[in-house]
């Protein structure tokens, strides 16, 4: 019994994890602003 319910919260925790990803990724791409900027870089060649 008690391996039912620790397979189902296991299922659970996952599931809810997927749909955070999911409505987080939607979100970033509903912006138009990158994820992440760079403020500076150090050390590097000139492109």
């Amino acid at each position: 019994l008690l391996a039912v319910l620790l397979v189902v919260v296991g299922i659970q925790l996952i599931t809810m994890g997927l749909l955070g990803e999911i409505i987080i990724r939607t979100y970033h791409e509903s912006q138009n602003k990158p994820i992440y900027s760079v403020r500076e870089t150090l050390n590097a060649p000139e492109t």
